[in-house]
């Protein structure tokens, strides 16, 4: 008897063991995605600049101070937003520190945009409209929306 149960506590033991390795191969991982700049000189290969953005004095001055200026920022390194065979969606929190100034008042800035996009995402010649994403001739495109889908916070 006593030799029986010994052998049923080794037998659930080792399935147990089995199974857990299992879920853990079969359990999709979350990747991490985390970076922090504090200054910024040469962007290096983390960022796509277009536009009139310069790195001045370890910040980045995305605009000039003239009409209908713009500067583009991109985080070149994909992020995984979605997983479209489980439905899961990413969460995701982030920070920005940014000072606004104008020095000369006749041209005002229109603001700063957060935007989520697909990597394919077109730059544009920006004539003053889009809040810095598009042009007037890219949002009179009929399909341009749907072509190139994107999330912004302004």
């Amino acid at each position: 008897m006593a030799a029986s149960c010994y052998c049923k506590k080794s037998y659930l033991s080792a399935c147990f063991y089995v199974t857990l390795t299992l879920l853990l191969l079969v359990t999709p991982h979350a990747a991490s995605l985390e970076f922090n700049y504090q200054q910024f000189g040469d962007t290096g290969n983390d960022f796509n600049t277009s536009g009139d953005v310069q790195a001045v004095q370890g910040i980045l001055q995305l605009t000039e101070y003239k009409p209908d200026s713009y500067g583009r920022v991109v985080y070149n390194k994909l992020l995984h937003l979605w997983d479209k065979s489980s439905g899961k969606v990413a969460d995701f929190t982030t920070h920005f520190f940014f000072t606004i100034n104008t020095p000369n008042k006749t041209y005002h800035g229109d603001g700063i945009t957060f935007f989520l996009a697909d990597p394919k995402f077109p730059d544009s010649k920006i004539d003053g409209s889009g809040i810095g994403l598009a042009s007037r001739e890219q949002l009179g495109t009929i399909n341009y929306a749907k072509d190139f889908p994107f999330v912004a916070v302004e």
